[in-house]
């Protein structure tokens, strides 16, 4: 069985240590909660469990608590010595849902993004916040969360395709790369650039929106790679075939990856237009979802890496674990053939999803979009969903991509070893399904999370030769298999 705990000291705070490193792991006890009174049988699972200095998410849902990892990391001013040894963990409970609204919505088959902004966090009207006072997950805690290098992806340039133009894209990455201590992103210096999706060169008319998930995939890319190129790439419209087409249009003007936080319910005539999305040597990334258990076009598509969607859960003093994220998209494609780097026996066709990341709006990424509320009425906002995943994932295969970028193969590839830089997550469900391990995160692969969440970015190297790795086979307790 995999281990579900994974305990990286110096890659978190040290300067010098990389992914690379060997990464100390051991079996997380379960315990009771000290204080609570409970009896043994109050005993509940561990699930992609790490620390320490995992107190900086205590309060994760105010302001305050998600700065306190400054940026860069070599800043954290915390010694080895002060990390209570073995980890302890407390029964997960389940956490509140944070109100939260879709930043777009489609109508019959035109697709909508993935972005859910929090309405628990009032908007921050004022560009020139401090940083200490601006909520969300910002770049320094999206570091120690996934255990990633501060450098790479210099010549790698990360795209996200979104539906018509956002104006201010440009000058609202400016606002949030500088609150936050980033490289200066510009088209002057070649980092930034913004293309219309049906390669005309005539931007599309402006929708603020979407524009909102375009700030959400600039912001959250920035935090994960900051040395990345970011290619923001508008579709003329909001229906598959314009946005399907704009994935070739960023590969072919130099997109190493590409981001896709956007879908439509799977049918016939949106997977017709599956072909797309495949662009071997370039890592594609799709949402899978923020309605719960459901597959969704196109992170049904065997040539994206489908991106669920997690919760992140302090236990204890010096520890935190994600879940499964209740409102993340999973399930079995009813279109698309199983790949062959998948062979699990949850479902007969392609299953939904490859990995998860943080999605749930309550940790949400801090995002600046001065168009959230229409034009002059936006700010400072913590936003979620499967949309920020997508992004993230992205950014982290251009962190590992030597000369190629990786695929969803690389990620088999690595679960099949049993190897180190992914994190299984064991806990946690979006609704009711066939199978348990189609709608829970179950131990071994489960389609809520798929092989897990990611330590570092090793997971993500490109593999050798035909890029088709192997799958576990493993789905956990889910058992049988779905159509």
């Amino acid at each position: 069985m995999r281990p579900i705990l994974v305990v990286a000291l110096c890659a978190l705070v040290m300067a010098g240590c990389s992914s690379s490193n060997v990464v100390p792991h051991t079996t997380l006890p379960l315990q009771n909660n000290p204080g609570s009174g409970s009896s043994s049988a109050a005993r509940g699972p561990v699930s992609a469990v790490r620390g320490p200095a995992a107190a900086t998410l205590t309060n994760r849902r105010s302001s305050t608590a998600l700065t306190a990892v400054p940026w860069p990391l070599t800043a954290v001013p915390w010694p080895l010595t002060a990390v209570p040894w073995p980890l302890t963990a407390v029964p997960w409970s389940g956490a509140p849902a944070a109100a939260s609204a879709p930043a777009c919505n489609g109508n019959g088959h035109s697709a909508h993004c993935k972005a859910d902004v929090n309405e628990n966090d009032p908007i921050q009207q004022d560009p020139n916040t401090p940083s200490s006072s601006i909520a969300g997950v910002q770049p320094g805690l999206l570091q120690f969360l996934y255990n990633l290098p501060t450098h790479g992806g210099a010549n790698q340039t990360v795209a996200m395709v979104v539906a018509y133009d956002d104006p201010a894209a440009e000058a609202d990455l400016a606002v949030y790369r500088q609150s936050f201590g980033l490289p200066p992103c510009t088209t002057a210096n070649g980092c930034f650039s913004k293309i219309a999706g049906d390669g005309s060169g005539t931007l599309p008319s402006p929708n603020y929106s979407w524009a909102t998930e375009a700030s959400l995939d600039l912001d959250a890319v920035s935090a994960t790679c900051p040395q990345c190129k970011v290619m923001l790439v508008e579709a003329a419209s909001d229906q598959i075939p314009d946005l399907a087409r704009s994935v070739d249009t960023a590969v072919g003007n130099g997109a190493t990856e590409v981001s896709n936080s956007y879908g439509v319910p799977e049918a016939s005539d949106n997977v017709a237009y599956d072909s797309h999305y495949n662009h071997p040597g370039v890592a594609i990334t799709a949402a899978a979802g923020d309605i719960g258990y459901g597959v969704q076009f196109p992170a049904s598509s065997e040539y994206v890496t489908a991106v669920g969607g997690t919760s992140v859960q302090q236990i204890g003093d010096n520890s935190v674990q994600e879940v499964g994220w209740a409102l993340g998209g999973s399930g079995c494609s009813q279109y698309i053939t199983k790949p062959s780097y998948q062979t699990d026996n949850l479902c007969k066709m392609r299953t939904v999803n490859d990995i998860a990341v943080i999605g749930d709006p309550a940790d949400g990424l801090a995002v600046y979009d001065s168009t959230l509320n229409g034009q002059g009425n936006g700010g400072w906002a913590v936003i979620g969903g499967t949309s920020m995943g997508a992004p993230i994932v992205a950014a982290m295969y251009a962190l590992a991509a030597t000369g190629t970028s990786g695929n969803a193969a690389s990620l088999y590839n690595t679960y099949h070893g049993h190897n180190q830089p992914l994190l299984d997550v064991t806990a946690g469900s979006n609704g009711t399904c066939p199978l348990p391990g189609l709608c829970n995160a179950l131990p071994g692969y489960d389609a809520p999370t798929g092989v897990g969440v990611p330590w570092g970015v090793a997971a993500f190297a490109p593999v050798g030769g035909s890029g088709h790795g192997h799958g576990d086979g493993s789905a956990g307790a889910g058992g049988g298999q779905n159509d």
